[in-house]
């Protein structure tokens, strides 16, 4: 798209219309900032991979997260006319770094949710916390489901997983080998169960439970 464009504004410059050069420039301008975020991920994967990125712990309110989350993807909901709910708890802590946590893991997920989700359906988070003090988070969606042949690679980066959401959104495949190196910068895991809509017509959908550590001393 970059090397394409700038070559039809260099061979028609001088007569090309104002309009068209823009056009060509924002293609330009959207397809270097895809290529831009796409090595960022790889790179970010790579760098948790050999712990080149130092991951500070903190005590983390969820609900602030929640809601900043929710202020992100506002717009993204809207325009689908899909539903975020959340049973608030203010004194529900996770121990994460704040930065990663919202961006690297809650965001990927929740984009994913609304990219295979319908109008009218709801994504629900629940919060929930283990004898042993273990931190649990589970985003379910009541989207199209992932097929079986690619759960057991969705978490592998070198394999391809991407599909076009419900209105032909695209993705990198890159979003969730990123949670899970994330998670697992954390000390934490994550897991995923899928029902797809041909075969659950009545009750598709995907569940991912993340699993967090108790407060580290």
């Amino acid at each position: 798209v970059i090397m394409g464009n700038i070559h039809l504004l260099q061979s028609k410059w001088e007569v090309y219309p104002k309009e068209k050069v823009e056009k060509s420039l924002e293609k330009i301008s959207l397809a270097a900032k895809n290529q831009a975020a796409l090595l960022e991920k790889v790179i970010t994967i790579e760098a948790l991979k050999s712990k080149k990125i130092e991951v500070k712990l903190d005590q983390i309110n969820f609900a602030g997260l929640y809601h900043e989350l929710h202020s992100l993807f506002e717009e993204k909901l809207l325009q689908k006319e899909v539903t975020l709910t959340w049973k608030e708890d203010c004194d529900y802590f996770v121990w994460v770094d704040k930065v990663l946590f919202l961006n690297n893991v809650l965001a990927n997920l929740l984009s994913n949710a609304i990219k295979f989700s319908k109008k009218g359906d709801t994504i629900l988070i629940e919060t929930s916390v283990k004898k042993d003090g273990t931190r649990v988070i589970t985003l379910t969606d009541q989207g199209v489901g992932i097929p079986s042949e690619l759960i057991e690679n969705l978490f592998n980066p070198f394999i391809k997983t991407n599909r076009p959401g419900t209105s032909g959104e695209k993705g990198t495949g890159f979003g969730m080998p990123l949670v899970k190196e994330t998670m697992n910068s954390f000390g934490g895991n994550i897991f995923v169960t899928s029902q797809g809509e041909e075969l659950f017509p009545q009750n598709h959908g995907s569940v991912f439970t993340l699993e967090l550590p108790a407060k580290i001393s």
